[in-house]
């Protein structure tokens, strides 16, 4: 077995907590979705973290935070709700190692953001009591 990274292990616990929070809806309720419903919601998360910084408005980085999450929505929305071309769980489309390649790269990179934000709020606790 791999001894995982703290960070990783860290990250994998608050991954759990958030599923036990849904386990109400059934356990592994996701498997009952299709490819297409969880990109869907795939980019709607995407699109909430995206818009749960805040920044002034006039600030350019900021601008372009809002601009990406309406992106994800739009995206989102047209995953969810129109795709003539596409059956609901990807049906003719074939998984390809990338695919999974790519959703791991997501997952580390959104483990990423979580270890940057939580030393981001330990160095402000810090500097807080100085």
């Amino acid at each position: 077995m791999i001894k995982l990274r703290p960070e990783v292990r860290h990250f994998a616990e608050l991954m759990e907590m958030k599923l036990r929070e849904n386990d109400y809806k059934g356990k592994r309720g996701w498997r009952r979705d299709g490819v297409q419903a969880l990109l869907s919601r795939l980019c709607e998360e995407a699109g909430e973290l995206v818009e749960s910084f805040s920044a002034s408005k006039y600030d350019q980085p900021f601008r372009a935070i809002i601009i990406a999450g309406h992106e994800l929505a739009v995206a989102a929305s047209v995953l969810k709700n129109y795709t003539p071309t596409l059956t609901s769980n990807f049906k003719g489309i074939a998984r390809t190692k990338s695919s999974v390649s790519e959703a791991v790269d997501v997952a580390n990179f959104a483990m990423m953001v979580v270890d940057v934000l939580e030393d981001l709020r330990g160095t402000e606790a810090e500097a807080r009591k100085d």
